[in-house]
């Protein structure tokens, strides 16, 4: 006798035998095909690749360097040496340059003896840090023309003056918008008021132009600057070929 059995419930997959789409064809390297022509039939992306090698190739300095090397002498150096060199180089020509231009602006005589004696006291905070774009006209630090390339400053912060009514000037950029700036050469001076008592006092921030830099979208940095010896330090965060 036969029996007959009917099941019910839920159909778990009803396309269990649906057929399978096929794969999207990729391509494949052929092992006895040189490696520049499998580039060549499937190159990368071209925006992505351009701009690989744009962040990668630090085009201005490799451009500077490639002018000056020819009749300049250029040096590598580690991070120790170069932040040394610049630091004691911004600090001669502070010690050269900053009485005159003080003088320039009307600062009598013993405020900037008082200035400098407070600075051998206690010796001042200086940052080295990347600023403004160097101008194309500005060969102070490199002989050819720096397109493309950012100054690279010594920093010293928190210097007290007292304040100066002989320079109307300073007076009354201070008085409208509560700054003033100097530029001489290698120097920048900003004067503002003093947030500490006595409130005539003058806070000066004072820039000394020490070298170039290049930062990459990473933040990675190529500086150049001048050393003791006439010849040119190159420093690069990261082994970069700048093929010097």
């Amino acid at each position: 006798m036969t029996s007959e059995y009917t099941r019910v419930g839920p159909v778990r997959n009803p396309n269990i035998f649906q057929e399978v789409e096929p794969i999207s064809p990729y391509p494949r390297v052929d092992p006895q095909q040189q490696k520049s022509d499998q580039r060549r039939r499937y190159p990368r992306e071209r925006g992505r690749d351009e701009k690989d090698q744009r962040r990668r190739r630090f085009t201005a300095m490799r451009r500077l360097v490639g002018t000056m090397k020819g009749a300049s002498r250029f040096q590598r150096v580690d991070f120790n040496t170069a932040d040394r060199e610049m630091r004691d180089a911004g600090l001669k020509v502070a010690e050269e340059e900053l009485i005159a231009a003080l003088l320039q602006l009307k600062f009598p005589l013993r405020h900037i003896e008082q200035l400098f004696q407070e600075l051998r006291r206690n010796p001042p905070r200086t940052i080295l840090s990347a600023g403004r774009r160097l101008l194309a006209g500005n060969r102070l630090i490199v002989p050819e023309s720096p397109e493309g390339l950012s100054e690279y400053n010594l920093v010293i912060q928190d210097l007290l003056l007292p304040s100066n009514p002989q320079n109307s000037v300073i007076s009354e950029d201070l008085e409208n918008s509560g700054r003033y700036v100097y530029e001489q050469e290698r120097l920048r001076l900003s004067f503002s008021w003093s947030d500490s008592p006595p409130s005539d006092r003058l806070k000066l921030t004072l820039s000394i132009l020490v070298g170039a830099v290049e930062i990459d979208d990473g933040g990675r940095r190529v500086m150049v600057f001048q050393r003791p010896d006439q010849s040119y330090g190159l420093y690069a965060d990261k082994q970069i070929d700048l093929s010097i």
